[in-house]
């Protein structure tokens, strides 16, 4: 008998926090990969609320192929859908927006080259307000679709567009909602940048007010919503929340006052960057920059407004890193003093098990080999961006506002 090894990676997080309908919570996160089966993984997220004394949960597998990702998942779990301000006019009080959530959702994603992906999604979800303040008419209901995705993303470049169809057949409403994205950053000498971020949406049909467009600053603002916010964003980790670009947001506005059916918005920015030096390379993938920007945007119904856009400015600080690589990002086939060789991360948890020997195994072709993690990032050259921004809105209902965000870099 020979000691044969069965290679389970696993890993495991405790979860805490607090929502107004739970109230403070505790639970666990954990992830099994190649259990029985090569390339897939087996997600489990669990919390308990000791005030409602009830158990909120979410199951998710993932099957990598080559290219080709799959995946299913079901939940029932509150939800952080974000702060709403009860008009357009200054001075009016806003109110966060948690829901109850069950759904159960079925995607396949698929990759080619390192740039590029396209995904297709059905879900059928059981929403309603779970705790909200204001007098917005958010609904309950069912919401049973598809949406398509495409996905492109180069250093300094990032496109996206999605398209989403819900259908009446199960649920209760029709409609289609279409957003798209792009983001582009221009150099300008070694170490200055000029960056152009634009979106723009529409949404027709029958729809609930939750699915309309909400323009406003959103970020972690520090107001009277902080809180809220923050055990927002901790209560959504692993949700698979869509996280926020940079160019998401309205700043120097209340949250969510602008709404509407269709939607643009427009950025640009100038940056400075401050570390690492110009043409210099160092052993932490971190930039940090200065910058100024502009912003420009709007959201309406069609036929009750001109889009005339809304105007902010401001200054702020820019923070990007990519635990994946240097920053600049090094010309392919070299390397920077310093740095480490690549190593490959071992299982974290190893099983052993009594087995007859077996006879040697023939090396697998190359279109049978090993895949990549399942879990590890689709499009490796993006990275996180945190930024702290002073802004003013200059159009009627504007203020000032210092936010705080964490987003998606595109500038590895």
């Amino acid at each position: 008998m020979v000691q044969a090894e069965v290679r389970v990676q696993a890993r495991s997080s405790t979860l805490w926090g607090y929502n107004p309908l739970d109230g403070w919570y505790l639970g666990l996160g954990a992830t099994l990969q190649d259990l029985g089966v090569k390339n897939n993984a087996f997600d489990l997220m669990t919390k308990y609320g000791f005030s409602s004394q009830k158990t909120r949960y979410l199951l998710r597998y993932t099957h990598h192929v080559g290219n080709w990702c799959l995946s299913a998942q079901h939940w029932q779990m509150v939800t952080f859908a974000g702060v709403y301000a009860e008009g357009t006019e200054s001075g009016l009080p806003s109110y966060p927006l948690w829901e109850l959530e069950t759904g159960a959702s079925a995607w396949a994603r698929y990759r080619w080259g390192e740039h590029h992906l396209v995904e297709l999604s059905l879900s059928t979800v059981d929403f309603a307000p779970a705790v909200y303040g204001g007098s917005l008419p958010f609904v309950a209901g069912r919401s049973d679709g598809a949406t398509l995705k495409w996905v492109a993303s180069y250093p300094g470049f990032y496109s996206a567009l999605s398209w989403h169809r819900d259908f009446p057949g199960g649920g209760d409403y029709d409609y289609q909602r279409s957003l798209g994205r792009v983001i582009k950053v221009f150099p300008e000498g070694h170490n200055r940048f000029f960056t152009l971020y634009a979106s723009a949406g529409a949404i027709s049909g029958r729809y609930p007010l939750q699915q309309a467009f909400f323009l406003g600053d959103s970020r972690l603002n520090l107001d009277e919503h902080f809180w809220d916010k923050l055990a927002g964003a901790v209560n959504n980790l692993g949700l698979g929340k869509e996280v926020p670009l940079v160019g998401d947001y309205l700043r120097g506005y209340p949250d969510g006052f602008l709404r509407g059916d269709r939607m643009y918005l427009l950025t640009v920015e100038q940056s400075t960057q401050l570390w690492p030096p110009a043409g210099r390379f160092h052993p932490f993938p971190v930039a940090a920059e200065v910058l100024s920007f502009l912003d420009l945007g709007n959201a309406w119904y069609e036929g009750q407004g001109s889009g005339e856009p809304k105007v902010a400015a401001g200054l702020g600080f820019r923070l990007h890193l990519n635990p994946k690589q240097t920053f600049p990002p090094l010309p392919q086939g070299e390397e920077a003093p310093g740095f480490p060789p690549e190593t490959k991360q071992q299982p974290i948890i190893t099983i052993q098990a009594d087995r007859p020997a077996e006879p040697p195994v023939e090396p697998l072709p190359p279109d049978e080999a090993e895949q990549p993690d399942p879990l590890a990032a689709e499009l490796p050259n993006l990275g996180f961006l945190l930024s702290a921004d002073l802004a003013r809105g200059l159009s009627p209902g504007g203020v000032w506002r210092l936010g705080l965000s964490l987003g998606i870099s595109t500038r590895f």
